[in-house]
């Protein structure tokens, strides 16, 4: 933001024409000071001030002080440049990698596990994707074998053939 122009709500305030008024009247005044006018009569103070006065009215006029749009600050944006960057992502846990030979043994025992009438359910693998086939006596059955395989670590995907006799 320029020297002199402040920020009231979103209005930019010009104040330098405020101080170059100011500073033409201190020296209009200072003139008449140092010229020594408290030494003559008072129609002689008179005159130099009025000399003075019209010195300063003759002046050329302040330039205005062009205030750009992008000198007026928003609070929202100052807020979102100076908040702290944002914590780094949480890093997502790395793939757990078993092999097919402890997979599918691992699955068996998991069905049989969670429900007797899942021990007979048929498993393979291959690079992680598990593939159930079978028979089984409800549709419960094929939903509860899919959550329990799809919950083994190492299992990427579930290719689920189950079928209700």
């Amino acid at each position: 933001m320029p020297f002199g122009v402040f920020e009231k709500g979103r209005i930019p305030v010009n104040v330098k024409p405020l101080m170059l008024a100011t500073m033409i009247g201190m020296g209009a005044v200072s003139i008449a000071a140092l010229s020594g006018c408290a030494a003559q009569p008072a129609d002689d103070v008179d005159a130099k001030a009025a000399v003075a006065a019209r010195a300063s009215a003759d002046a050329p006029p302040a330039p205005p002080v062009e205030t750009k749009t992008e000198d007026i600050v928003d609070p929202a944006a100052l807020a979102a440049a100076t908040a702290p960057p944002p914590p780094p992502p949480v890093e997502s846990v790395p793939e757990v990698v078993v092999p097919d030979a402890i997979l599918v043994p691992r699955v068996k025992a998991a069905l049989a596990k969670h429900n007797a009438g899942l021990a007979h359910v048929s498993v393979s693998s291959h690079d992680g994707v598990v593939r159930l086939s079978g028979f089984v006596p409800s549709s419960v059955q094929i939903d509860q074998a899919q959550y329990v395989t799809s919950e083994i670590p190492g299992v990427r995907e579930v290719d689920n053939r189950l079928k209700v006799k």
